[in-house]
């Protein structure tokens, strides 16, 4: 599937709102992704970043214990984001999972309905507790071994380079940490509200080649 996935992933800004996007594979039978993803603009690097990572962190976890209860173990779906090469500051939010095909629908359907309850009711307390713990430990691991400074010294040089200045370009990523710990339910539902929306939304089925054919033609 590796070429389907990498077609997937050359989504534009513009996509967003439209339509499913159906990508073939020449891989196993039995295998298709789907990928659901919303775009989000203007997340600095600094505190929007880690309010970011916070609640991509809930939304593993809602995804997991989601879509696992349903379909079994063997799916395990896939939380994170990434910036877009050429986009500023925009950041995408993908939810991606490799699963039957004959599932394609109903587990698409599932991770938009947890980002609309996530939306409308924010996460749980402990939703809350069992993904900010983890993040908080592996940014301080990550600036203790520092693979953050290692980051944060790049892009400083990266942007002396095409003319930008910052007044402080050594800011240290824990500066940021007391933003993750102080971050309340109601905040994280109010980023939901904003995010998961569907003018921001992106759908990307990836197929086996001889269900792109079937996809279409449910589609018309």
């Amino acid at each position: 599937m590796d070429s389907g996935i990498a077609v997937a992933h050359n989504w534009r800004l513009t996509d967003g709102g439209g339509p499913t996007q159906i990508f073939q594979h020449g891989g196993k039978e039995n295998q298709a992704l789907v990928l659901v993803a919303w775009q989000i603009q203007n997340i600095e690097k600094g505190s929007d970043t880690f309010r970011l990572d916070l609640l991509s962190e809930i939304f593993q976890i809602r995804a997991n214990d989601v879509i696992r209860e349903a379909f079994g173990q063997s799916y395990s779906p896939s939380v994170g984001t990434s910036r877009l090469p050429g986009y500023g500051d925009n950041v995408v939010l993908a939810v991606r999972a490799i699963v039957l095909p004959k599932d394609v629908e109903s587990v698409e359907a599932r991770i938009r309905k947890i980002a609309a309850d996530l939306a409308a009711n924010g996460p749980t307390e402990d939703e809350i507790a069992r993904a900010r713990t983890p993040l908080l430990e592996n940014k301080a691991q990550d600036c203790d071994a520092n693979e953050c400074w290692v980051a944060t010294i790049s892009e400083a040089l990266a942007k002396r380079d095409i003319g930008e200045r910052e007044a402080r370009p050594w800011q240290s990523p824990m500066d940021h940490l007391p933003t993750l710990r102080a971050l309340k339910r109601e905040d994280l539902q109010a980023l939901a509200q904003n995010y998961f929306v569907d003018k921001r939304l992106i759908r990307v089925h990836v197929l086996p080649g001889a269900k792109v054919g079937e996809a279409e033609a449910a589609k018309n």
